[in-house]
């Protein structure tokens, strides 16, 4: 039930929560674990509405009260859990920056610090949002450096190489004792492998990308993104993104361990990881070590305090370390790159042809799918088309299994088909939930066998830190019920709520005023409604779709006509890329650049980097990491003169199928409302690409999605609406002609 409630006004200071209702759950549910008893509630405070679970309603109840002044009692409750609350605040707390070389930093670096350290050596999981460009990697390294004083070791964790170097280059340029990476085997390559590649397939790389690798020793480049990690480390060999900078086109899956869950890096830099008060590593390393510590092997030395960079982005890499996963398209394009005289000799050849054919025959068979998603195993009772599915499901895996099971045995070099084997495993002993994708426009299938403990795995990892920092520049979420609250990644991280402490965002004040917003005028923003199952259609199927498609080619024309720089246009699927491609490329075909499945973004990124260079302002037609992990910062110039990317180009709102078996398991659990804020949550990352430093020129912004001013989609786009409210100047575009 809902009741109006008078807080204290210092409440969210006691709570270290931002959104007025969650501080009041979290202090009811303290006071009634503490058997506290009601008191006079102060004057002047305000009420705010709350939301009261029928498990605290009864503990109201019990605490003296009746429905009819639930209300009440409540508050009385909370002002006695505030006044304890208060009482033991009152001790002299020291400088939080005393010790720390703290004198050059910014005015938001500062602000952040002084809120994030009480609340790190108090223990709490400090939940810290920064706007992209304000500084974090100071602040992570500064938080680092004041848990070492303390005699802690702290773990930093980002998701990729280049953002480690970053970190690590934060440590050098504050004078601080620089930390020790801890990889795993997906960041290298492995160097017998690569021999065979260049010796094999002399074609499968340019001439002059195959003379770079082959005359490569695996030493770390002394140029690049990845320079301070090089450093840090003394000489970290045959690094896997040092292959990508060498040779864009490599296959890098081909040249990588088959083992991507153990420690490669150098003995002597295992050795010194032993000792040192500082780490970094990945997220899938933190990930990997959760799951091996499950098997009494663990990954990491341990720690005290836990750093996670990119915060946001640690749910999907824990569930992807913890299922195990079947991609259709993937394994055929694997299969079909061994020769036939190796499948010959290997006796393999019979059992590939197996495996191609049983495959092609699940494409068609899921092709008749009336859904993109599925979900098997759950508390949901699948009923008429998903039974037919999930028949279709499981009799495939039965199928393919001892035909992989084959090819495991023979050894197949390069050939890694342990995580397939065991989602196949998974599918056909039906003990686990399993979610079944259908890619957007050929309907390939991708299988996840999901691990049942990952909530409690999470749990576990909270439990073993001493304090625990959260970094993002995406880390709240603005929804009219609760106003701005971190509760939402909260739950998909399973941190305690006791534990939370939500540290006021830093939002440098250019992130909104240095970008004009684009919108459509209510006429155009009509045409721009995305039709219903619009991921679902192939170019040119349906007309619908097709005029929508020309009203989109219509703003990327209008967009990138006078644009200062570069324009990145963000897709949510191939298919957008593929028909905005057709549409745009009679008189920009020199300007576009393409992405396609299986290109990586750094190398993508370089192309549009080599493209402007020479002077042809590109339009990158993007989609999938594009929207949440590029920084196209021209860092070679002051950020005045910075045009690299001028245009930012968001198709539609980024509303997408489920990308995990959690996130799968969540909307079924609650409805649009997930979908909603999971919608949200991406499409500030998305925003996030246009502006990445203070004084960047010519920054615009276009979200070309009707959905925003259509009543139809109020609620759904709600969260979303209030993101672009901020930003300073908003121009409305119209679209007119053909």
């Amino acid at each position: 039930m809902q009741a109006h409630i008078t807080l204290p006004p210092d409440l969210l200071t006691l709570t270290g929560l931002l959104s007025p209702a969650r501080a009041a759950q979290h202090a009811l549910r303290q006071a009634l674990d503490q058997e506290l008893r009601p008191v006079p509630v102060a004057a002047g405070a305000k009420s705010h509405p709350v939301y009261v679970t029928p498990e605290v309603f009864t503990g109201l109840i019990e605490a003296g009260g009746s429905a009819d002044d639930i209300g009440l009692i409540a508050a009385g409750v909370i002002e006695a859990w505030a006044t304890q609350a208060r009482t033991e605040r009152m001790e002299p707390v020291a400088d939080p920056l005393a010790n720390l070389p703290h004198q050059s930093l910014r005015p938001q670096q500062r602000e952040l610090l002084l809120h994030a350290l009480p609340a790190l050596r108090a223990g709490r999981v400090a939940f810290c949002e920064a706007s992209t460009g304000v500084g974090k990697s100071w602040v992570i390294a500064l938080a680092a450096e004041a848990a070492r004083q303390a005699g802690h070791r702290t773990l930093i964790a980002a998701p990729t190489l280049a953002i480690l170097a970053q970190l690590i280059d934060a440590f050098h340029r504050l004078g601080l004792h620089p930390p020790v990476p801890l990889l795993g085997r997906s960041q290298f390559i492995d160097p017998a492998r690569l021999q065979l590649v260049l010796d094999q397939t002399p074609d499968l790389v340019p001439d002059d990308q195959r003379q770079a690798l082959a005359s490569w020793d695996g030493a770390p480049l002394e140029a690049g993104v990845l320079a301070p990690l090089a450093r840090a480390a003394g000489a970290l060999q045959w690094l896997r993104d040092d292959a990508i900078a060498l040779a864009p086109d490599l296959p890098i899956e081909l040249v990588q361990f088959a083992d991507g869950d153990q420690i490669q890096s150098q003995a002597a830099q295992r050795e010194l990881g032993q000792a040192a008060p500082v780490l970094v590593t990945t997220h899938a390393m933190v990930a990997a070590d959760l799951r091996m510590r499950s098997l009494q092997r663990p990954l990491l030395p341990d720690f005290d305090w836990l750093v996670l960079d990119e915060a946001h982005l640690f749910e999907e890499t824990v569930a992807s370390v913890f299922s195990d996963g079947l991609s259709v398209f993937a394994l055929r394009h694997r299969l079909a790159a061994i020769s036939q005289e190796q499948a010959k000799s290997l006796r393999v050849a019979a059992a590939i042809d197996r495996v191609m054919e049983a495959t092609a025959a699940w494409m068609q068979d899921f092709r008749e799918a009336d859904k993109r998603s599925f979900l098997f195993g759950t508390r949901t009772n699948a009923q008429g088309s998903d039974a037919r599915v999930e028949f279709i499901l499981r009799d495939g895996a039965v199928r393919l299994l001892p035909d992989i099971q084959k090819l495991i045995r023979a050894e197949v070099p390069g050939l890694d088909l342990a995580g397939v084997q065991r989602a196949l495993q998974g599918i056909v002993k039906s003990s686990l939930p399993v979610s079944l994708t259908l890619s957007p426009v050929r309907r390939f299938p991708s299988v996840h066998v999901g691990h049942p403990g990952i909530k409690k795995r999470l749990a576990d990892l909270w439990e073993r830190c001493k304090a625990v920092m959260l970094v993002s520049a995406t880390l709240y979420v603005d929804t009219q019920e609760h106003g701005r609250s971190a509760g939402f990644l909260g739950s998909r991280l399973a941190v305690p709520m006791g534990r939370m402490a939500e540290i006021p965002p830093v939002v440098a004040s250019w992130l909104y005023s240095t970008a004009s917003l684009h919108l459509p005028d209510p006429e155009s923003s009509i045409g721009l409604i995305p039709p219903p199952k619009e991921e679902f259609a192939e170019p040119g199927q349906s007309a619908e779709e097709g005029r929508f498609h020309d009203e989109l080619a219509k703003v990327v024309r209008l967009a990138s006509a006078d644009a200062a720089g570069g324009t990145l246009v963000l897709c949510t699927s191939y298919s957008t890329v593929t028909a905005l491609k057709h549409r745009l490329d009679p008189d920009l075909h020199d300007r576009l650049l393409v992405q396609q499945t299986g290109e990586t973004i750094n190398a993508l990124r370089l192309r549009f980097r080599a493209m402007f260079d020479a002077g042809l302002r590109p339009i990158w037609l993007a989609t999938g990491a594009a929207g949440t992990g590029l920084d196209l910062r021209d860092e070679r110039v002051h950020p005045e003169k910075d045009r690299l990317l001028t245009d930012l180009v968001i198709t539609r709102l980024p509303l997408f199928p489920p990308s995990s078996l959690m996130s799968e398991l969540r909307r079924e659990r609650m409805g649009i409302s997930a979908q909603r804020l999971e919608l949200a949550f991406t499409f500030r990352q998305w925003l996030g690409r246009a502006v990445r430093a203070e004084g960047q020129p010519d920054r615009r912004i276009w979200v070309c999605d009707g959905r925003l001013s259509d009543k139809q989609h109020q609620y759904l786009t709600g969260p979303c609406r209030r993101i672009l409210l901020p930003y300073e100047r908003q121009v409305h575009f119209a679209l007119v002609g053909k």
